[in-house]
């Protein structure tokens, strides 16, 4: 008959030998009291193990851990099956820890009778969680950012998508990519780049707040989704957000001793407005946003119908129908009248690009434009317009003006001045009477190609106009370097205007600033007539917009009842 050896009698001996086993162990008796714990399971709990024996091992279990734990512990007693569960338990700190515990079943030498024990040891899988736990988040976030990555955009649309749907409101999409960030890394390095990255996705997080969620969709690119937006103002006042992020993201960033300044193209979609699926509403904010990159840069833009982008057999067909038609001078030009705040005397017109497509009917500029700025047609669409506008404003009355837009590619075109001039010269057209418009964002493309070229023109006595101001790379530093003569507040404020009392002290500082500046101010896009008084007394010297005069193919003064208006 097989006997223990004598040393095993004794417990002080018994627990020495438990206490040498590097594994946490334990032994439970019927009543789920601690009879025995060794060393190991002490340290990794951070108790001693006088203040548990002889207690049931719930102190730092939840209600329902403690219930599964003994209904589990009776069901081993009973039928003598083993028994292994994982959970999260607190230590003596306080701190989560994760264990597997592996309980089997032991019978000793009772009084009278054999009395069951449970036995059980117990496996820290805290590192192994953490660590898969880490390994999840990094496949998921950006390491540089922390912000959610690509892989999780997907999720988060159909997630956003279904929620709208159940409740009935609306989210936007905002594509983001920055402007100017490649000079940030060619002027001041990549370490600067990459803070200045991180300080661009926490300005996002800030604007996100707790309705929306950020991504880093990879190198300068961002998704921003916004949510709960009211039904009824959704697309009013995603325009309005994408806006003020546009300028929280260009506001300057110390980095290293350097004011380093960043623009934005955003372009955004409006769920169910835009688009009804979480693909078709990504498509179309990158969409909208590769259209403002397209013009040269940043600002703001919405996508709300099919366009070039997403087709790009029809994309290719209209680029060769746009080479078709600058050979058969199959553009017109239309031209939408400026008139004085004050009395609404005449100043001129801005001349603008139109297409009437044989088969087609007419065409989208916001449709033509992008591609012929991709495939480089801009170039001798916009001559056509220069000498088509000078040789036309040239049989106006004197001292109305003619204001045509630039494109980025025609500004930092080395030879653009000598086409101006000689524009000028063969249409007998007075310099002064000409407005050369540029963009915010194409300030950024190339700064001293846009600088030169901007001296060479003043120098020939060319106006120029900086358009659609406050959209885009919006900076004092623009107004202070380049030498404008005019300044043209966007749509976007002044269609607010009536109702926003931000969009109001907006144009009221630009009017300000712009007087000190001893640069005049041109507001656009005027639809009511709320709208003209309000523009009015806030100063601007002169009015744009389809309540003044629609676009037509020929110069037409303003409507007739517009002294009227005024009053």
């Amino acid at each position: 008959m097989n006997t223990l050896p004598m040393f095993l009698a004794s417990s002080e001996t018994l627990q020495a030998i438990i206490d040498a086993v590097p594994t946490p162990v334990f032994v439970l008796d019927r009543d789920h009291r601690l009879v025995i714990v060794n060393d190991a399971l002490c340290d990794l709990l951070g108790f001693r193990a006088r203040d548990v024996l002889g207690r049931a091992p719930a102190g730092h279990l939840s209600d329902d851990q403690r219930e599964a734990i003994w209904r589990s512990d009776d069901h081993v007693l009973e039928t003598g099956e083993p028994d292994d569960s994982e959970m999260v338990v607190q230590d003596a700190t306080g701190a989560p820890r994760v264990i597997l515990i592996q309980k089997r079943r032991i019978r000793m030498p009772g009084p009278r009778q054999m009395i069951p024990y449970i036995v059980g040891t117990i496996t820290d899988h805290t590192p192994l969680r953490e660590s898969e736990e880490r390994a999840k988040y990094l496949a998921g976030h950006d390491h540089l950012t922390a912000l959610s990555n690509r892989s999780q955009l997907s999720a988060a649309l159909v997630a956003a998508t279904d929620s709208a749907r159940r409740y009935g409101y609306r989210f936007a999409v905002l594509s983001i990519d920055l402007a100017g960030f490649k000079t940030v890394n060619d002027v001041h390095g990549f370490a600067v780049g990459d803070q200045m990255l991180q300080i661009v996705a926490q300005r996002l997080q800030a604007f996100a707040g707790e309705c929306g969620t950020a991504f880093r969709m990879g190198g300068d690119e961002f998704c921003l989704i916004l949510t709960g937006l009211d039904p009824s103002e959704a697309g009013a006042t995603a325009e309005d957000r994408a806006v003020a992020l546009l300028k929280a993201i260009a506001e300057p960033a110390d980095i290293a001793g350097a004011t380093v300044t960043v623009g934005a193209a955003i372009g955004l979609s409006v769920f169910p407005d835009d688009a009804g699926t979480p693909q078709r509403l990504r498509h179309r904010a990158e969409s909208a946003m590769r259209r403002i990159k397209r013009r040269g840069g940043g600002g703001v833009g919405r996508d709300s119908a099919p366009t070039v982008g997403e087709r790009p057999a029809e994309a290719w067909d209209i680029r060769a129908d746009l080479s078709a038609g600058i050979a058969e001078d199959a553009f017109h030009l239309a031209y939408q009248p400026m008139v004085a705040a004050a009395d609404g005397a005449l100043h001129g017109y801005e001349a603008l690009m139109r297409w009437h497509h044989p088969e087609r009917g007419p065409v989208s500029p916001e449709v033509f434009i992008p591609v012929a700025e991709a495939s480089g047609l801009i170039l001798p669409m916009g001559a056509w317009v220069l000498e088509t506008a000078c040789r036309e404003a040239a049989t106006w009355p004197a001292r109305t003006r003619v204001a045509v837009n630039v494109s980025p590619k025609q500004i930092v075109d080395p030879g653009f001045p000598r086409t101006v001039a000689r524009v000028l010269a063969e249409s007998g057209l007075d310099p002064a009477r000409l407005e050369l418009e540029i963009t915010e964002t194409t300030l950024i493309t190339d700064t001293g190609a846009v600088m030169a070229a901007m001296q060479a023109l003043k120098a020939i006595g060319v106006c120029i106009a900086l358009d659609d101001f406050g959209t885009g790379w919006s900076s004092l530093a623009i107004l202070r370097t380049f030498p404008f003569d005019r300044m043209k507040i966007d749509r976007a404020f002044v269609s607010h205007i009536e109702t926003d009392s931000r969009s109001v002290a907006i144009v009221r500082t630009v009017v300000s600033l712009a007087r000190a500046l001893g640069v005049a101010v041109t507001a656009e896009g005027i639809e009511t007539r709320g709208q003209l008084h309000a523009l009015r007394a806030m100063g601007c010297d002169e009015l744009q917009g389809f309540f003044i005069g629609r676009p037509a193919e020929r110069p037409a003064a303003p409507r007739a009842d517009f002294p009227r208006l005024l009053i």
